[in-house]
């Protein structure tokens, strides 16, 4: 009975023993799977110091975006004359269409400037030729020369001539041209051509001009001399004007 008793308690101190080791392993602690080794903490702290792949990515990209930044579009620079929301009939209606001079006025809605220019002897007596703008036009342009070597001209603004009233009709008028002033007041003249764009790159005006009894698609730009003439060139690729 003795013997049982002493294998009991050896028994027994062998258990506290053992306890008390695995006490130790674990750091005295009683918080269930928590690491507290020196060498886990320190991956643990680097891991939250560092960035995270996203962010590396998104800082990437923002600064490769900010280093690659694209020149402006060409078809940026080319500004319409006309009203968007023609769009369609400038480019599906003929030219001789747009040109009738009620239905310019209509399309693009034009007005009166209370301007007039040229006397014009009737049999009712002299009179001046009234000119018709629009918000597109009444402003300014610099048109280079078409040689491109630095000369240029600029105009105050463009307008064409109305109808007379009670000697012309608004439905028979035929708009044929389009006139100018230059900065220092001279009168300048762009024949037999309806401008549809101003291509600020170029310099430059886009539209319908007549050649030969027809009308072409045409860039049309400054002579470059001392006649105040105009030059049209025409367009084989029309397309960043939408044509």
């Amino acid at each position: 009975m003795k013997r049982i008793k002493k294998a009991l308690s050896v028994l027994l101190c062998l258990v506290t023993v053992s306890a008390m080791l695995a006490a130790c392993s674990n750091g005295g602690t009683d918080n269930v799977g928590e690491n507290t080794s020196p060498s886990t903490k320190e991956e643990q702290t680097t891991a939250i110091n560092q960035p995270t792949s996203e962010a590396d990515t998104t800082q990437s990209i923002t600064e490769e975006q900010a280093g690659t930044t694209e020149p402006q579009k060409e078809e940026e620079s080319i500004i319409p004359l006309f009203p968007a929301e023609i769009y369609d009939q400038v480019h599906t209606l003929s030219p001789e269409e747009l040109l009738v001079n009620s239905n310019y006025i209509s399309l693009f809605k034009a007005y009166d400037s209370g301007k007039t220019i040229d006397t014009v002897t009737y049999e009712l007596g002299d009179t001046k030729i009234p000119l018709f703008t629009t918000e597109f036009i009444d402003r300014t342009f610099e048109i280079n020369a078409q040689e491109q070597d630095g000369k240029s001209i600029t105009l105050t603004a463009l307008y064409f001539d109305g109808a007379i009233k009670g000697l012309q009709d608004d439905e028979d008028l035929v708009i044929a041209g389009f006139r100018g002033m230059t900065d220092n007041g001279e009168e300048v003249h762009i024949y037999s051509f309806l401008p549809l764009y101003y291509n600020q790159t170029k310099k430059c005006f886009f539209g319908y001009g007549r050649r030969e009894g027809q009308y072409i698609l045409c860039e049309v730009f400054f002579s470059g001399t001392e006649e105040l003439n105009f030059v049209r060139q025409a367009v084989e690729d029309a397309s960043i004007y939408g044509f």
